[in-house]
C-alpha cells in the first residue's frame, strides 16, 4: 500500500514521483490547503493545514497496518491536536522526514502503535467490530481482551490492526472541521485535484480489499459523504441498497460494485442513552444481522 498511498498524495503535487524531503513539497500544499479554505470559507479552528508549530503536516489518505487490507473504514478527515499533548506534531516527527520513510510509517504498525495506544474508546469499539466481521463471528471487547494483561491487550489490538485501513475523505488535518456532503461536492467540482484524488482513492480501496473485505463509514457524516457522492458521480460507481433499518436501527448494508459496504448512521464509538448502536445489545445484534445477510 506505499505505493498506493504516496500515489494518492501527489494529486495534490506538482511531482507525481515524491522521493526524497517530504519538505520539497510543502509549498504544493500550503497552496492547495489555501484553496481548500476559500473554498469552504474555513477560517480559524476549521481550517486545513499544511504547517502546525513549524511542523510540515503532510497529507495523509489512508494509515494501514501493512498487510492484505480486510477491512476498510471510511473517516472524513485526519484530526489536528493542537493540545499540550502536541500528538500530531509527535505523529509527524515519527513518521520522518522522507516520502519513502512516511508511507512505511503510515502503512506499517508504526501509525497503529502512535495512534492506538493507550487504548482508547475507538479502538475499544472498532477492534471488536473489525475482528467481528473478518473472522464471520461476533466478539465483543471482554471477549477480545479476556484472560490478558495491559501490555498484551495493547499487543493484540495491534496485531488485529495489521488488516486495518483508516481511509479520509480529505486527507488533510483540521482541529475542529467534519466536512458534509456538500463540502465534499464542491471541493469534487471546483478542484480538479481533489476529483483526481477521491476517484483514485475509492478505486484503491476496491483493488486493494481482499476479495471478502468489508468497507465501513462510522457515523452520519461519513454514510451522507459516501452515498451522496456515489449517487451524485458516475465515475464512482453505484451503490446496491441490501438493507435498509437506518431509521430504527441506524444501520443500512449495501453492494458497492462486488464490495459489502456497512453504513452506521450513528457514530460506533459514541456513548450515550437514546443513541442506536451504543448498547452492547445493540452491537451484537448489529454485527449478527451483517454477517448472515452478506454469507449467501
Amino acid at each position: 500500500m506505499e505505493k498506493q498511498f504516496l500515489n494518492l498524495i501527489s494529486c495534490f503535487t506538482k511531482d507525481n514521483n515524491l522521493t526524497g524531503d517530504i519538505n520539497n513539497q510543502s509549498s504544493d500544499f500550503r497552496e492547495i490547503v489555501n484553496r481548500f479554505n476559500s473554498a469552504l470559507r474555513l477560517k480559524n479552528e476549521t481550517l486545513l493545514v499544511s504547517e502546525y508549530m513549524g511542523q510540515m503536516i503532510a497529507p495523509v489518505p489512508f494509515a494501514s497496518g501493512g498487510k492484505e487490507i480486510k477491512f476498510v473504514t471510511l473517516g472524513l478527515n485526519p484530526h489536528l491536536d493542537t493540545k499540550y499533548t502536541n500528538k500530531t506534531v509527535k505523529e509527524k516527527q515519527a513518521a520522518l522526514s522522507t516520502w519513502e520513510e512516511y508511507s512505511r510509517f503510515y502503512n506499517s504498525e508504526g501509525i497503529f502503535k502512535h495512534v492506538a495506544v493507550p487504548i482508547g474508546r475507538f479502538y475499544r469499539e472498532m477492534t471488536p467490530l473489525a475482528t467481528s466481521l473478518i473472522e464471520g463471528e461476533y466478539i465483543n471487547w471482554l471477549e477480545f481482551k479476556q484472560g490478558l494483561t495491559k501490555e498484551e491487550t495493547s499487543a493484540k489490538v495491534i496485531k488485529s490492526l495489521e488488516n486495518f485501513c483508516a481511509a479520509e475523505f480529505i486527507p488533510f488535518h483540521s482541529h475542529r472541521f467534519k466536512p458534509h456532503s456538500s463540502d465534499v461536492q464542491k471541493l469534487f467540482n471546483t478542484i480538479p485535484e481533489f476529483k483526481n484524488y477521491l476517484t483514485l482513492l475509492f478505486d484503491t480501496i476496491h483493488k486493494s480489499l481482499s476479495k471478502d473485505g468489508w468497507i465501513v463509514c462510522n457515523g452520519s457524516n461519513s454514510c451522507d459523504i459516501l452515498l451522496e457522492m456515489v449517487s451524485r458521480n458516475q465515475q464512482l460507481g453505484s451503490l446496491e441498497l441490501v438493507k435498509d433499518y437506518k431509521a430504527d436501527k441506524a444501520y443500512s448494508l449495501y453492494y458497492w460494485g462486488n464490495r459489502r459496504v456497512v453504513l452506521l448512521h450513528h457514530f460506533y464509538a459514541a456513548a450515550g442513552r437514546g443513541l442506536k448502536l451504543s448498547s452492547n445489545e445493540d452491537k451484537k445484534r448489529m454485527i449478527k444481522d451483517v454477517i448472515q445477510t452478506f454469507k449467501g
